[in-house]
Parts: C-alpha cells; sequence; structure tokens
C-alpha cells in the first residue's frame, strides 16, 4: 500500500491506527525477506548434504 493511502486512512481511523497497519506492513515485509534467505540457506545446506553422502 502507497503511502498516499495511509495518509488518507488518518481522519477515519485516527493516527495510532494507522501507525500500527505501517509498522505491521514493514514488519511482514521485513519478515518475508528473512523466511526467503532462510529457505535459500537450507536448500543450499540440503544440497551439500545430499552430495556429501553419496560420495565413496
Amino acid at each position: 500500500m502507497e503511502i498516499e493511502k495511509f495518509i488518507e486512512l488518518v481522519p477515519s481511523f485516527g493516527f495510532p491506527v494507522v501507525i500500527t497497519f505501517m509498522l505491521l506492513k514493514y514488519l511482514m515485509d521485513n519478515i518475508k525477506e528473512k523466511f526467503d534467505t532462510l529457505d535459500r540457506t537450507l536448500k543450499e545446506l540440503i544440497d551439500l548434504i545430499k552430495d556429501k553422502k553419496t560420495l565413496p
């Protein structure tokens, strides 16, 4: 959601509610990036373990 839409919501819902939603959106975006990194790293680790098992 764009910042302009949040600004339009301030008179309707109040400042604390709008700030809460902005923080929630920021946290969700940040957590998604961290989970994507974790997922990629775990896949790489699994591949390394599989390669290690196949070696004689």
